[in-house]
């Protein structure tokens, strides 16, 4: 086409516009060429080296990618019968490989996403307000008076606390095109576990899942069997729901004081609380996998992770390294 264009120039003497029209090019182009020309002669009408065309070498077809794009806005990953709430890289990749038989890396699943402007969001939740003079107040003198006590009396200090066993999904992140917020499909109806636990940060765990909400009974049956599982003292610390200052649960402790110990936190400071990790390590089990279909599926879940909880004690004493309540180890 360059040569045809030198050729309709002179020897047809057409102007560079009327060469531009014939061949359907742009003017611009017609006169880059004419100036390669007139610079190099034959060479420089000369087709030069190619670069990588637009989506070679890539692992995914344009089309599969298109398909790619359409599944994961419009279908979640437990319609396509993999366990994952809501679509990650790694869901991702093991979408890539049941449709088309490719072991992608997770780098590059990432690196498509990036391509196509899909990013991980995630909801935001408001922290509790903190009571600063009494949070103070108990890392400055409360607690250290429990620890002497503990090392005096060889006792074990435990942190206890509740947690409704859910599969709560709404800050967890799934990719989606940027701006378009991912959808969690999930149950209406909770399916009312609950679970009661204690931890030390010797890395021990004790945990019981409840039908319901805490009452009195079932805190001090959890405390019964605390201390019946346990050679020492236990000095355990709670923090102020209603329950733990019931009458009834106060009766019990002044007559088991030789046994066991209660101790309360500052109102209004979860954060000050180690066992509040490992409820949201176990929410957050719960929540990146598929949604349970009934509370018999959720409760094997959840003891599973509990289980194997109680056999990693490291994992539980990195529980005490967050900052909130590294003053705990």
């Amino acid at each position: 086409m360059r040569r045809l264009a030198m050729n309709l120039r002179e020897q047809r003497e057409l102007t560079w516009q009327e060469v531009a029209d014939v061949l359907g090019v742009h003017l611009s182009t017609v006169l880059a060429w004419s100036k390669r020309y007139s610079e190099q002669g034959s060479e420089g009408l000369k087709s030069r080296t190619r670069g990588r065309r637009q989506a070679s070498g890539r692992t995914l077809t344009l089309a599969q990618e298109w398909q790619l794009r359409s599944i994961l806005v419009g279908q979640t990953p437990n319609q396509l019968q993999l366990d994952f709430a809501l679509w990650n890289r790694r869901a991702v990749m093991q979408l890539i490989k049941h449709l088309y038989g490719v072991e992608m890396p997770i780098r590059t699943v990432g690196q498509y996403l990036q391509r196509w402007g899909y990013t991980p969001q995630r909801s935001t939740r408001q922290a509790l307000e903190q009571n600063p003079e009494a949070v103070e107040h108990w890392l400055e003198e409360t607690y250290p008076a429990v620890v002497a006590r503990a090392k005096a009396e060889n006792a074990t200090i435990y942190w206890g606390d509740e947690t409704a066993v859910a599969e709560d999904g709404h800050w967890i992140r799934g990719y989606a095109p940027a701006g378009v917020t991912p959808v969690l499909v999930a149950p209406t109806r909770r399916h009312g576990l609950s679970m009661v636990s204690a931890i030390s940060n010797q890395g021990l765990v004790r945990f019981e899942f409840l039908e319901g909400a805490m009452n009195t009974e079932r805190m001090i049956g959890f405390m019964s069997r605390l201390v019946a599982d346990s050679d020492r003292k236990i000095f355990l610390i709670l923090d102020n729901l209603r329950v733990h200052h019931a009458r009834q649960v106060r009766e019990w402790l002044e007559g088991h004081k030789e046994e066991i110990e209660a101790f309360y936190l500052p109102p209004y400071s979860p954060e000050c609380n180690p066992d509040e990790y490992l409820n949201r390590d176990l929410k957050t089990r719960l929540r990146t996998s598929d949604r349970a279909r009934n509370k018999t599926e959720l409760l094997e879940r959840a003891e599973a992770f509990m289980s194997w909880l109680a056999k990693t004690p490291e994992r539980v004493v990195a529980y005490f390294q967050h900052a909130s309540v590294r003053y705990a180890t």
